[in-house]
């Protein structure tokens, strides 16, 4: 396997005893910030020889249920209580069918191989599988992308209170929880879960394409500016909306031909192809149109007024060398980096980024993000591989 390999594919080798249930691809590959966060602790946590299994490759999913299971889960989809927490359709329809994974895999407990410890992606949306996992006695670590019962964006907001209370009380079944974003592992650790902070980190090959843009944009002209965002995510999205609506309103004459490039996952939602009044809607774009954008633009701006976790492209941008133009939400967990300015409000950024076409420059220092050290926290999990504990006393 190579040495920055996000895992081990479902099947791969013998059981270790530890299986790591998922809502990304198997392979690491591909997808938006929830993706590369999780191959960064695959990566990390690569010595648990973990056998993958992902909602992806699901039935439900895939759409290969057979009668009569099909039709009970297409009643299941219009009708089932968890469906009413989730603010549209969209995210009914991917919250459900992580929800029927988790059933699936909640029934194969003690029908295969019994796992010694199962690492979860986002508890909340695998509710069944913990609930079981934990009433087996099989210590869980729970990998917490984001609160999702504070994203009130993604909910129906009659039921969010009854959605966090769920969220927390699953939450307290794992043994461990590792969160993204040191203000969710505040609010963790105040409820008193045992919460661990591990800031995002690209993985090695990942490092080494942004330090190649790093170099790269030393020897190139600069103009416009970068939104990027996977707007499959209502928060983000809403954010990116706001954004282009303020640039929209921007005079010509101040722009000065500058343009407002929009990109990323799910953008085509936004108008992909559309062009006009200083915004060029680019779509989703492959790797090597990124780096080229990267390489040339200005700076990135990343603007949210809600949304949890920490967002992966702007660690992934001061590596790049490429200044992050941001308001304080969007940019927390991540204040402390150099060349990632922050902005009370979207009037004020706008008017920082005016202020480089003017010709201000952001000084983007190196060396600034490193990988975290995976020890401590793998101690932690071995000790419950090694020993069957449920957490007494990790925390």
């Amino acid at each position: 396997m190579p040495a920055d390999s996000p895992g081990v594919a479902a099947g791969e080798g013998n059981f270790s005893g530890v299986v790591w249930y998922s809502r990304f691809d198997p392979d690491g590959e591909g997808g938006g910030g929830g993706c590369r966060r999780e191959a960064q602790l695959r990566l990390m946590l690569a010595e648990l020889d973990s056998r993958v299994e992902s909602s992806r490759l699901s039935p439900r999913a895939t759409g290969k249920l057979r009668n009569p299971r099909r039709w009970l889960w297409n009643a299941q989809m219009r009708f089932h209580p968890f469906r009413r927490f989730w603010a549209d359709d969209p995210m009914r329809l991917a919250a459900m069918r992580m929800y029927g994974a988790a059933r699936d895999w909640a029934r194969a407990i003690g029908q295969v191989p019994r796992p010694r410890l199962a690492v979860v992606t986002d508890p909340l949306f695998f509710s069944p599988l913990v609930v079981k996992l934990h009433a087996a006695g099989i210590p869980v670590v729970g990998l917490c992308q984001n609160l999702e019962s504070l994203g009130y964006d993604q909910l129906n907001p009659r039921f969010q209170l009854k959605l966090v209370n769920m969220e927390w009380r699953l939450l307290s079944k794992c043994s461990v929880l590792i969160t993204i974003s040191r203000e969710e592992q505040f609010v963790l650790r105040n409820l008193d879960l045992p919460a661990i902070h591990v800031p995002y980190c690209p993985i090695p090959r990942e490092m080494e394409r942004f330090r190649s843009i790093r170099a790269k944009r030393s020897r190139t002209g600069k103009s416009d500016f970068l939104l990027l965002g996977t707007a499959g995510n209502k928060c983000t999205r809403d954010g990116m909306h706001a954004v282009v609506n303020a640039w929209k309103r921007i005079p010509s004459s101040k722009r000065k031909g500058e343009k407002l490039l929009v990109a990323g996952y799910w953008t085509r939602l936004m108008g992909e192809g559309v062009r006009g009044n200083g915004v060029d809607f680019l779509g989703e774009i492959s790797d090597s149109r990124l780096e080229d954008l990267l390489c040339s633009v200005r700076a990135l701006i990343c603007f949210q007024e809600h949304g949890g976790g920490a967002l992966t492209r702007i660690p992934e941008m001061i590596i790049a060398g490429v200044p992050v133009l941001a308001n304080m939400h969007a940019l927390r967990s991540h204040h402390e980096l150099a060349g990632a300015e922050c902005f009370p409000d979207l009037r004020s950024l706008v008017a920082g980024a005016l202020g480089m076409v003017d010709g201000r420059r952001i000084t983007v220092p190196d060396h600034q993000v490193s990988p975290p050290d995976p020890d401590p926290i793998f101690r932690r999990i071995r000790n419950l591989v090694d020993m069957g504990k449920t957490g007494e006393g990790i925390s």
